[in-house]
């Protein structure tokens, strides 16, 4: 029986059964991690042979491209007004009237949600 089974049938406790199943997917994460180059170098010596492995088609991608507006003026100008909206915005929503003072409208209240707790790990050693 796996340790979410166990806990979920109360045999052990779903804190511990939760520990080991991050510390699991940790170090799952890190080797595949590690394998992903040596596997993407192994498919690329089949060229544009089709590469089926276990039900799954295996196939290079190619990777995404990134801009960059860092040295975009405009663009850092824009980014510097929105988080001065925002901020007027959350002042908005304590119930204070706030006034753009650069266009003279009055900033309309941000809304603020939260999201579910969650339980949260961290390693203090043994």
């Amino acid at each position: 029986m796996s340790l979410f089974e166990k806990a979920m049938n109360g045999e052990i406790s779903a804190i511990d059964a939760y520990v080991d199943l991050y510390e699991q997917h940790k170090a799952l994460g890190e080797q595949l991690s590690e394998l992903r180059e040596i596997a993407r170098l192994e498919r690329q010596r089949y060229g544009k042979e089709v590469v089926i492995k276990r039900g799954y088609l295996v196939e290079l991608s190619a990777g995404r491209s990134v801009w960059s507006y860092t040295g975009v003026s405009a663009w850092n100008n824009l980014k510097t007004r929105i988080k001065d909206v925002e901020k007027m915005a959350q002042m908005a929503s304590n119930g204070v009237e706030v006034t753009d003072t650069e266009t003279g409208e009055v900033i309309e209240p941000a809304t603020r949600t939260f999201t579910s707790d969650t339980i949260k790990l961290t390693y203090k050693g043994k």
